[in-house]
């Protein structure tokens, strides 16, 4: 990772608009640098005479505008190209982010008593099951638990993990499928649709749906321990 920071660093002068339109200005000088990275034509001098390739300032009006201009676009394409490079890695940093909450996501579902990714592995496209809330070999039918509220809670987590699973594999007609059914499962049990899942469009915003609607789930599960296990009411759940 650092190298490629810092190659992307080495790499944001070498670009050639000043160079096509100032052919014959080259750095020397306070500008000489034995990094073949950097294109002299473009680096920015800590003098501003050298950026035109003399060594002392210009008397002459014109040749002081031309001067200006020279550092003026040197600067314009410098700015540019370090915005370029600061949009790819702040994307870069999207990417590794959204992977983390993944894997942070799945671990605890594992933890909760989930499907592993191994075990999603073995899904396929092909897969096929009579049950109309199963799409994927992973999910299960949270309609046949039977461990009470906290047992649904826990399956319709489960799917949630295999639904990104699915996602990581590219089968985003099934895990659309997949999630569809288990948000229908879930509002019969009182748990209210994210406006995150309000469009299944595409894989990123069914993954976005996935996430907010394992935020729901948790925070459902959460208010059902707290109100049952609360030392004024010794209801069993």
């Amino acid at each position: 990772m650092r190298r490629e920071i810092k190659n992307l660093m080495r790499s944001i002068l070498c670009v050639a608009a000043v160079c096509a339109a100032y052919p014959s200005f080259a750095a020397d000088n306070s500008c000489e640098d034995e990094n073949n990275m950097v294109n002299p034509a473009l680096a920015l001098c800590s003098t501003h005479v050298y950026n035109v390739g003399a060594v002392e300032n210009p008397s002459d009006g014109g040749d002081k505008e031309m001067m200006k201009e020279v550092v003026a676009l040197k600067t314009t394409v410098m700015t540019q190209q370090m915005y370029k490079q600061y949009e790819y890695l702040e994307s870069m940093i999207k990417r590794f982010k959204t992977q983390l909450e993944k894997a942070v996501l799945t671990t605890k579902l594992e933890a909760a008593g989930a499907s592993s990714s191994s075990s999603s592995s073995s899904d396929s496209s092909s897969y096929q099951n009579n049950d109309r809330y199963v799409v994927l070999s992973s999910a299960r039918n949270c309609n046949n638990e039977t461990g009470g509220t906290l047992a649904v809670y826990e399956c319709l987590q489960g799917n949630i993990s295999a639904v990104l699973n699915a996602l990581d594999d590219n089968k985003v007609s099934e895990a659309k499928r997949q999630i569809e059914s288990d948000i229908k499962i879930a509002e019969r049990w009182q748990i209210v649709k994210p406006s995150g899942c309000n469009s299944l469009s595409n894989g990123p915003r069914i993954r976005e749906c996935a996430y907010s609607l394992s935020q729901t789930i948790t925070s459902a599960k959460e208010q059902y321990e707290l109100k049952y296990r609360s030392p004024q009411n010794n209801r069993q759940y």
